[in-house]
C-alpha cells in the first residue's frame, strides 16, 4: 500500500472529516436562534401574503405539525332541488306558539314565526 491507502492516513482524513461536520454544525446550531427569530418575523410582519404563509409553513413544520394535503369530504349531490326543499321542511317542526325549531328540539329554535 502507499499513499492515500494506508490506514494512517485513511484515519488520518476520517478524523479531520468529523471534525468539520462538528465545526459546521456547532455553526449551524449557533445561527438557529436567528434563524427562528427571521421566520417569525416574515411571518408575523412579511411584505407578501405568501412570505408570511411560507414563514409560517416552516414554523410548524419544524414544531412538529406536517403539512396536510390529502382531505377527504363527502359530497352529495342533489339534482331536485324541490325534494331538497322537502327534506329541509321535513326537518322543521312548528310548535303550538309558532316557534320553528329543527327536529322538534326546543333548545334548537330557528325562527320566531309567531
Amino acid at each position: 500500500m502507499h499513499g492515500g491507502k494506508t490506514p494512517a492516513v485513511v484515519r488520518k482524513a476520517a478524523e479531520r472529516k468529523v471534525a468539520a461536520e462538528a465545526t459546521v454544525s456547532a455553526r449551524l446550531r449557533a445561527l438557529a436562534g436567528e434563524a427562528v427569530a427571521t421566520l417569525e418575523e416574515v411571518a408575523r410582519s412579511g411584505e407578501k401574503d405568501a412570505d408570511r404563509l411560507r414563514a409560517s409553513e416552516a414554523i410548524l413544520n419544524r414544531a412538529g405539525f406536517p403539512e396536510v394535503r390529502n382531505v377527504n369530504a363527502d359530497v352529495t349531490k342533489h339534482d331536485d332541488v324541490a325534494n331538497l326543499d322537502d327534506e329541509v321542511e321535513g326537518l322543521l317542526f312548528a310548535d303550538e306558539a309558532g316557534a320553528v325549531t329543527l327536529g322538534g328540539d326546543p333548545d334548537a329554535v330557528i325562527d320566531d314565526v309567531g
